[in-house]
């Protein structure tokens, strides 16, 4: 029962120097960001998330940081993974704001069209959202109107 009684002591009192060192990485990664200095971001939020796996703020500064790397996949992934586990609706919109620009990206426009709508949920009276949704859904309409043309050519 001590054995028990002093690793569970020792677990505690380690606990705020983790926060510690998660804060420090996510807050020099937020300096490179500022930056430009998306790479460098991207290590620093990585080795945050090493230390608090999961973490929200971390996950969704390193979906910035790819996205600023153009690496529109990855970022999609962090978005997705804030609006999936965070219970703030606040966040959760601005994760499906930022999946749905990832998206845009990589020309899923139906898929950023549901992302969009899903912020939309979440932040009715976001305004670059709306203006958003409205471009990939213009964007969508013009794809699918160049692939009806390229059947009718065939």
């Amino acid at each position: 029962m001590k054995q028990i009684l002093g690793i569970l002591i020792l677990l505690i009192s380690t606990l705020p120097a983790f926060s510690q060192a998660y804060n420090k990485f996510v807050r020099k990664g937020n300096d490179k960001y500022e930056k430009k200095e998306f790479q460098e971001a991207e290590i620093d939020y990585r080795k945050a998330l090493e230390l608090n796996e999961g973490s929200a703020k971390g996950t969704f500064n390193l979906g910035d940081a790819l996205y600023q790397q153009e690496n529109y996949p990855e970022s999609a992934k962090s978005f997705a993974e804030v609006a999936a586990s965070n219970d703030d609706v606040e966040i959760q919109a601005d994760a499906y704001h930022n999946l749905g620009n990832s998206l845009l990206k990589e020309k899923k426009y139906a898929e950023s069209i549901e992302a969009f709508k899903n912020a939309l949920r979440k932040n009715p009276a976001d305004l670059d959202t709306k203006y958003n949704l409205a471009y990939a859904m213009e964007l969508l309409k013009q794809q699918q109107q160049q692939q009806q043309q390229q059947k009718q050519d065939q």
